[in-house]
């Protein structure tokens, strides 16, 4: 067969791979066909998709960069995934800025690239650039509602919250899509809740709720996280038995989401022995790798704990005292003591209305699937409860709860209790706010770049009224609310 006529039949065959989700396959025809013709940027950019999908992120990049490089028709786009990489998986804003730039020279309003260049600006605290990108978004694209909700959320920081409000609500009608609608509606409860129009906000509040409800591809299933846990709990009856010694072990923050995780773990990043790693995906990776999960996690084979090591290190940059803060990691505790058996596991804790309140006002992605009904949230805690008390007899001595509230109000208490455990001396570092940990990944960015405030510890008295079954629940459950 000539070379040609090969190059097409791999070519065919890597689109079936594709298609058909066998990913090793198709990366292994791709490349054995772009050997032969190298010129397809299509098969580039193709190859690029299936290593990012594979969490080959270097290769990733280089394909990415083959497909540039061969004339690939809108290089715009290619150059947004390779930002996307270089932020979220590779931890380079600089070089993700970099590569957004260039794509608004090719194409001036590129909205995806407008986009990015306001989320790393509001990443690394710098607001005024943030504003300008979403600024110029809307210029292109008036309906973004994305782009309206963080220019609210910024201009909320410098007070008026009425006026955010009131102009939030005149700007409904400019949604062109239920999407847009959705964004605006959780920025316009957040506004009336800043406003301390309460009754008002849960509305608003109860209508974003909804609507992003009917946008997202998965519903929560209860029965399903419940076996879920049963089988993490079965998997796990005692401590997993220690493997060869590990290197310094990361230090990995867990708790439910919006329990304070960011703030702790950016107060923490300033001790200079501590380097914040962000949401790593690394975890949860290896967990997927391991099935049937959780069965295939326990009993591994020391030369598997060096494996999954060595893939942690790869993915987290170092074996060092990072700060991995992935809060569902939760569900990986045993996982995570298997691999490193002297890791120290801080779990971040919150009044548990205030928690599920600060859930329902931020719209998830689609990792969160009960993210928008109360009763989902309330579930899911009590389910989290029950298997942290499970990892709490397993491991309690290398678990430490850190309080939301106690952070607070009493920062530096706190965090010396928390270096303590951490077998580390208390640095003053850690309660100066004009130190900070560097760029915030998560969506509490603004939040954790604000002077340290009680204003959401006890926020869900405001709300108590509409609360009261949430309550009832999880007193039922064996939940203190108080």
């Amino acid at each position: 067969m000539a070379g040609k006529d090969k190059a097409e039949a791999l070519f065919r065959s890597a689109e079936q791979a594709l298609g058909s989700g066998r990913l090793d396959d198709a990366a292994s025809l791709y490349t054995e066909a772009l050997r032969l013709a190298p010129e397809r940027a299509d098969a580039w950019f193709n190859l690029g998709w299936i290593e990012r999908a594979r969490r080959r992120f270097e290769p990733a990049l280089a394909a990415y960069g083959r497909a540039l490089d061969t004339g690939i028709d809108r290089p715009e786009e290619v150059r947004v995934n390779r930002a996307a990489i270089l932020s979220d998986q590779l931890f380079r804003p600089i070089d993700a800025e970099a590569e957004l730039r260039t794509a608004l020279e090719g194409r001036p309003g590129f909205v995806p690239a407008l986009l990015g260049l306001g989320n790393l600006a509001e990443d690394a605290g710098r607001f005024e650039e943030a504003q300008e990108a979403y600024q110029a978004l809307l210029q292109v694209e008036p309906g973004n509602g994305r782009a309206r909700a963080r220019l609210a959320m910024l201009e909320l920081q410098g007070g008026h919250p009425d006026a955010v409000a009131g102009q939030l609500k005149g700007q409904l009608d400019l949604a062109a899509t239920v999407e847009d609608r959705t964004e605006l509606l959780f920025a316009i409860a957040a506004a009336l809740d800043a406003a301390a129009d309460y009754g008002e906000a849960f509305q608003a509040l109860e209508a974003a709720n909804l609507l992003a409800l009917s946008l997202s591809p998965q519903r929560y299933d209860p029965h399903a996280l419940e076996r879920l846990v049963d089988s993490i709990i079965a998997a796990f009856p005692a401590r997993p038995p220690d493997p060869a010694a590990d290197e310094v072990s990361p230090v990995f923050i867990v708790g439910m989401f919006r329990s304070g995780s960011t703030l702790a773990e950016q107060m923490l990043a300033r001790h200079p022995a501590l380097t914040s790693a962000g949401e790593l995906d690394a975890i949860p990776a290896i967990a997927a790798g391991l099935q049937p999960y959780p069965q295939a996690s326990a009993g591994l084979l020391p030369r598997q704990v060096e494996q999954l090591r060595a893939q942690y290190a790869a993915e987290s940059g170092t074996f060092g005292r990072i700060i991995d803060k992935r809060c569902d990691n939760v569900l990986h505790l045993g996982l995570i003591k298997s691999l490193f058996p002297s890791a120290r596991i801080i779990h971040t804790v919150r009044k548990p209305l205030d928690n599920l309140l600060s859930i329902a006002f931020l719209r998830f992605g689609e990792g969160v699937s009960y993210g928008h009904r109360f009763q989902d949230s309330a579930h899911y805690l009590v389910q989290y409860r029950r298997l942290m008390e499970h990892w709490r007899a397993l491991f309690g001595d290398d678990l430490h709860d850190l309080s939301y509230d106690a952070l607070v109000t009493e920062p530096e208490t706190t965090l010396r209790a928390a270096l303590t455990f951490l077998d580390l001396p208390f640095d003053q570092a850690c309660v100066t706010p004009e130190r900070n940990g560097g760029p915030v990944r998560t969506a509490s960015a603004l939040q954790v770049r604000q002077p340290l405030h009680q204003r959401s510890s006890g926020r869900w008295q405001h709300y108590a009224a509409q609360l009261e079954p949430v309550r009832a629940y999880l007193e039922r459950n064996g939940i203190a609310v108080g």
